[in-house]
């Protein structure tokens, strides 16, 4: 990988997950990017920073995923959580001293530095998911390329038609490649033009795609108002929760809209200054956390600095514009002052621990080796059957006694069911902490 397309990763990265990764190796709590990444990477090369005894992989993609498995408990799981008084109650920021935030819980860790395997897979195509086979779509003479994002059926419009979707499967052992193509169902996406993004159906889920053209083009429109009007950003990006500096985690309150407040600004012009900085010892700034189901982007960033620009991530080239520093001071102390405290948003989590039974439908880990006192270890369900977990399985051969890491997005159920799970590693511990 060339030093720019580092230089390119780096920048789009959200500064509060850059804080994120710092105190995590304060604390001994390590990061890592979901292996799909690696599977669209692996081939061009492997990228990852050694930071003070643990590996950071720096997050650039995350969608959410269709369920891979027969029985889609992900309803059940959700309700579970919801409705358990077992649960633990986050709505506080909590105490670090009285344990570590693992999803909806607060587990009694101790401080530990570990690694883990975090090889980028070229996977098989019978081990793919759909939107991993299938990147390419060819729709009415327009190449469109995949987000890696499911899209649920409550923001897709009427049926267009179909298209071809495409993808390449890699044999790596006699460098070579076939193309497999599969006629697919398009549709329109609510607020969005179809010559800028569709949603396509592979397997029992939608999908979005992107016009290539658009995703390839690192020539923002001229001002604000026309990147809101092309992309109907009001409509397709809600902007409501966001850091400032170093206060903690806020969401703006009800009824306050972060896209009418800069509607004062929609002629502000894009900007070419290269000297923005967006590190956390830049100048002040309100972060946005960006995430947009129908334009298939995950966490990314959408600042407003008060030295007067406005910068986002949320295409696949940085923009930004300069709306001045009186409009951009007034906007921030709007906003500041329109919001509450809110809980920290993890871009993923982790669960460590040692995996002690595996059965036809669930392996069973034990966090036990990571808490001070043994004695309040906690036995988690991570289900199989979802081909984004078996594939590790095969892969790496996990036998029990195995001390292994799971990412997960979803959160842990009342009887210790991790929900939506990304993939399972290795882990080895080689310093631990009173």
């Amino acid at each position: 990988m060339k030093k720019e397309q580092i230089s390119d990763m780096l920048e789009k990265l959200d500064p509060a997950y850059i804080n994120e990764a710092l105190e995590a190796e304060a604390t001994g709590n390590a990061v890592l990017v979901p292996q799909k990444l690696w599977t669209h990477l692996a081939s061009a090369a492997a990228c990852l920073l050694l930071t003070a005894g643990f590996l950071l992989f720096l997050p650039m993609i995350r969608q959410p995923h269709a369920a891979n498995t027969p029985n889609d408990s992900s309803t059940a799981d959700t309700e579970a959580v919801a409705n358990s008084s077992d649960t633990i109650d986050i709505s506080k920021e909590p105490d670090i001293h009285a344990g570590i935030p693992l999803a909806n819980l607060i587990r009694p860790y101790k401080n530990v530095d570990y690694s883990w395997t975090a090889i980028g897979y070229v996977w098989n195509w019978d081990q793919m998911t759909p939107e991993e086979q299938y990147t390419g779509l060819t729709f009415l003479d327009t190449e469109y390329v995949g987000q890696y994002s499911v899209i649920e059926e409550t923001y897709l419009g009427e049926s267009l038609g179909t298209g071809e979707a495409s993808g390449v499967e890699y044999d790596d052992t006699n460098d070579a490649a076939t193309i497999h193509t599969h006629m697919a169902e398009v549709r329109r996406i609510s607020s969005l033009s179809p010559d800028s993004y569709v949603a396509v159906k592979l397997g029992e889920s939608y999908y979005v795609f992107v016009n290539k053209d658009i995703k390839m083009n690192d020539d923002p429109p001229q001002t604000l108002g026309a990147l809101m009007e092309q992309y109907a950003l009001p409509e397709t990006l809600p902007l409501e929760t966001f850091t400032y500096g170093t206060e903690g985690y806020f969401r703006v309150n009800d009824g306050i809209s972060v896209w009418e407040l800069l509607s004062d600004c929609m002629d502000a012009p894009v900007s070419k200054n290269e000297t923005l900085r967006t590190d956390p010892a830049a100048d002040a700034y309100v972060s946005f956390t960006a995430t947009s189901d129908m334009l298939g982007v995950y966490k990314r960033t959408f600042l407003i600095t008060e030295d007067g620009y406005i910068w986002t991530n949320i295409f696949d080239y940085a923009y930004q514009y300069e709306i001045g520093t009186e409009a951009a001071k007034d906007l921030i102390r709007t906003i500041r002052e329109n919001a509450f405290a809110a809980e920290a948003e993890p871009y993923q989590h982790y669960l460590i621990g040692t995996l002690v039974e595996i059965d036809d439908d669930y392996a069973y880990i034990d966090d036990a080796v990571r808490c001070t006192d043994p004695d309040n270890g906690m036995i988690f369900r991570l289900p199989l059957g979802d081909i984004r977990i078996d594939r590790y399985f095969d892969r790496l051969g996990f036998v029990c006694g195995d001390l292994v890491a799971v990412c997960f997005y979803g959160q842990i159920t009342a009887d210790g069911q991790i929900t939506e799970a990304e993939s399972i590693t290795n882990v080895v511990f080689f310093n631990q902490y009173p």
